[in-house]
């Protein structure tokens, strides 16, 4: 004898279940997402700040050079009388702390190493190497706030976190309706063997549970607690994140002006240095 059963319904249990299913494996994605953009984030930092190591070993040799030379210059012209103790003193202290910057930057440089190859997952710190050079790309034109709140992996994954605290709450309520259930059997009988008079049977069954002492109130009401919280932490995810975003876009709008401004700076700077330069070979 084989029998058979097929729910036809069953409250809306499996849609339900098939919904905080589809909810689920999309904020298993928007974690990936989210665990890939840290990776890139990391990495861009590290290569960023080994690239600035770099360029501040040579430029702090520069530095050191040049301050040893003015430190000469400058003992030169004590010997002779033309120059006072204080400005002899004072070209010591700069030559020691060029040399104390050039030994912190090579500190440094070694730090940077590591911590390219811990984003990297590579042991061969020492060796590493990297160029580049520090060419600014043009600005991004500014992007409504809104939409790039809803593009961040933050904000999908606390709405998909919702959508399945939903889907779960009708699978809670899913035990308030009747099950309705499709039923088949298929045998043979008989007084000799094999049995040769077949039986079957087909019918359909209605079953539905008039009181389970409180247990569906119980689970509904923690479920709808669920779906509660998850909609208060979507609002406030997406308060985050736009906070976020502004605080973001207003330090990256700061930062591109004042590379504008302190280019200005270093023209004036090296004018000014080349008048000095000139001064001090006077004697003025």
């Amino acid at each position: 004898r084989a029998s058979a059963s097929q729910n036809l319904f069953s409250g809306f249990r499996d849609s339900a279940r098939v919904r905080a299913a589809a909810a689920a494996v999309e904020a298993a994605q928007c974690r990936l997402e989210r665990r890939r953009a840290d990776i890139s984030h990391e990495l861009a930092q590290a290569f960023a700040a080994l690239l600035f190591a770099q360029d501040w070993v040579a430029l702090s040799a520069q530095i050191h050079e040049r301050r040893l030379e003015n430190l000469r210059l400058v003992d030169l012209r004590f010997q002779e009388g033309r120059e006072h103790k204080g400005s002899l003193l004072r070209s010591q202290a700069l030559a020691r702390q060029s040399d104390f910057e050039a030994a912190k930057a090579g500190r440094d440089l070694r730090v940077a190493r590591e911590n390219l190859a811990k984003a990297m997952g590579w042991p061969g710190a020492s060796t590493l190497v990297v160029t580049g050079d520090w060419t600014l790309l043009p600005a991004a034109p500014q992007s409504n706030v809104l939409d790039l709140v809803e593009a961040t992996p933050e904000h999908r994954l606390a709405q998909a976190d919702r959508r399945q605290a939903q889907a779960n709450l009708a699978v809670a309520r899913s035990d308030d309706y009747p099950s309705l259930d499709l039923n088949g059997s298929f045998g043979r009988s008989g007084s000799g063997w094999p049995p040769d008079q077949d039986q079957w049977g087909v019918g359909v069954s209605l079953s539905w549970a008039l009181f389970r002492g409180g247990q569906t109130w119980n689970t509904v009401s923690a479920a709808q607690a669920a779906e509660r919280g998850a909609q208060a932490d979507a609002a406030a995810t997406d308060l985050a994140v736009r906070a976020a975003l502004e605080q973001a876009l207003a330090a990256l709008a700061d930062a591109v002006e004042n590379v504008e401004v302190q280019e200005q700076f270093l023209v004036a700077a090296e004018v000014r240095a080349q008048i000095a330069r000139s001064q001090y070979s006077n004697g003025l």
